[in-house]
C-alpha cells in the first residue's frame, strides 16, 4: 500500500511494528509472545542470509564499470563514506551527549559508524540509484 501511495515502505515497516507491538502484544498470552519472538527471529536471520548470498552475487552478476570508474573513485568514495559517516555519528552524539545525563561512549559511538557501513538497506539504495 505504501508504494502504491509513493511513500517509504521501509518507513512503513518500521511503524507497523511499532503499532504492533505496542497494541497486538500485550494481547497474546505469554507463551503466545515468545512463539511469535522467535519466529521473527528465524525469518529475521533467514531475510539478512539471503539479502547477503544476493550481495555476494551482485559482486559477479551485476555489469558493472570497474575499467570505466577507475581503483581511485572507488577509494574516493570509500573515504567520503567514512568520513561522512563518522562526522555524523560524532556530531549527533555531541548534541546527544549536550542534554542527557548518560552519555554515549566513545565505544557506543564506534559500533555505530560501523555498523552503518554494512546491510540490505545500503545494499538496496545503491542499487536503486543505479538502475
Amino acid at each position: 500500500m505504501s508504494e502504491a501511495l509513493t511513500l517509504s515502505g521501509i518507513v512503513s515497516i518500521l511503524f507497523c511494528g511499532i503499532f504492533m507491538a505496542k497494541y497486538s502484544l500485550p494481547n497474546l498470552t505469554p507463551s503466545s509472545a515468545a512463539s511469535v519472538g522467535h519466529a521473527y527471529e528465524v525469518v529475521a536471520h533467514a531475510s539478512e542470509t539471503l539479502i547477503f548470498v544476493f550481495v555476494g552475487m551482485g559482486v559477479f552478476s551485476f555489469n558493472l564499470q570497474f575499467e570505466r570508474m577507475g581503483v581511485a573513485l572507488f577509494f574516493w568514495m570509500l573515504f567520503a563514506v567514512f568520513f561522512a559517516r563518522g562526522a555524523n555519528i560524532l556530531l549527533n552524539s555531541a548534541c546527544i551527549n549536550y542534554f542527557i545525563d548518560d552519555p554515549v561512549s566513545p565505544k557506543f559511538q564506534f559500533i555505530s559508524w560501523f555498523s552503518g557501513l554494512r546491510g540490505a538497506i545500503a545494499f538496496a539504495l545503491a542499487i536503486d540509484s543505479t538502475y
